[in-house]
């Protein structure tokens, strides 16, 4: 795929006008090693940025193991990425070399291929350069990537893809109606309640327009799920209803941050089922790591806690293995 493409797969097609679009994009089309040398080589005309793919555009290439990557640097806390980025740089300089880094992405594809049930191998795209290949280790894959441009590179495509949303879901506008933010939060939610959310939304009262900036810090407080799910076990008992006093401070313990009172009044507008001024936890946790994958769900059969004990040991399986295919070793 392109990167618009993949801007196209996350947001676009929550909106009603992208059902035509996305048949005109599923046919395939055979390219080329010149199609793919033209393509990638775009990546090294263009600087990074909150816009790079919306500057790329049709201009770049994206594999399917990319693609996984990518989602999940949309999805899960900077720090995960962080402890990978290190395990991996055992001389400790802060860089990875090429072949680390496909190991790395290998991992990714592999696990997600389970989780989602595909069917589908790269052995197409093996030894094939990419936009982002190129864009991270130059034409000739002989630079290193240090963290702290990987760094920049994750808050910037994270940003790009806020910033689309929010555009798209505000009408353009720079403030966001409470309305649009619960049509935002409620696009990809099919859990027994929905109905009643919507309810719920059609009777939130006129109030302050949420900004971009309040928005950013909820898509941040949606990253760091799996600590606040551990921070409210420890101010409530299991499976009780959560207060917004409570709720606040669990979100400003696990992320750092702190969530406007316009935004929180507007979550518990939502999703207080009974008018009790309470939420469900893990109905709560539920909705959200939905709308976080953009529909599709995690495993359930274990609840919500076993996902993210399932996501752990992957990951503490995937380094290792990792190390084996690099020939190096954490000792």
């Amino acid at each position: 795929m392109t990167p618009r493409d993949f801007l196209f797969s996350v947001i676009q097609e929550c909106m009603n006008s992208g059902a035509s679009f996305l048949a005109g994009k599923m046919e395939k089309k055979k390219l080329t090693k010149q199609d793919i040398d033209v393509l990638v080589a775009q990546a090294t005309t263009v600087k990074q940025s909150t816009n790079l793919f919306r500057d790329l555009g049709d201009n770049g290439l994206i594999s399917y193991t990319e693609y996984l990557f990518l989602l999940g640097i949309l999805t899960k806390p900077d720090t995960g990425f962080h402890i990978a980025f290190s395990m991996l740089d055992t001389d400790g300089n802060q860089e990875v070399e090429k072949k680390e880094f496909l190991v790395l992405q290998s991992i990714i594809r592999q696990k997600k291929d389970v989780k989602l049930g595909a069917q589908t191998t790269s052995k197409g795209s093996k030894g094939m350069n990419t936009t982002l290949l190129v864009h991270f280790f130059g034409k000739e894959g002989e630079q290193k990537l240090q963290y702290k441009d990987f760094y920049r590179f994750m808050e910037d495509l994270q940003t790009e893809v806020q910033e689309i949303e929010f555009r798209e879901f505000s009408r353009g506008m720079k403030t966001m109606r409470r309305e649009e933010f619960a049509a935002w939060l409620l696009h990809f939610t099919e859990e027994q309640n929905r109905d009643i959310y919507w309810k719920n939304v059609r009777q939130i009262p006129p109030g302050e327009s949420i900004s971009f900036e309040e928005f950013r810090a909820f898509c941040h407080f949606m990253n760091h799920l799996e600590d606040f799910a551990f921070t409210m076990n420890m101010f409530t008992a299991a499976n009780r209803p959560v207060g917004i006093g409570h709720f606040k401070r669990a979100v400003k313990v696990a992320t750092g941050q702190e969530l406007s009172d316009n935004v929180l009044n507007t979550v518990f507008k939502i999703f207080d089922v009974d008018g009790d001024g309470c939420l469900s936890k893990q109905e709560f946790l539920g909705v959200i790591m939905t709308r976080l994958h953009r529909g599709l769900k995690a495993p359930t059969q274990h609840g919500f806690e076993g996902y993210f004990k399932c996501v752990k040991k992957e990951t503490i399986v995937g380094v290792h293995e990792a190390w084996k295919q690099t020939g190096r070793s954490p000792c």
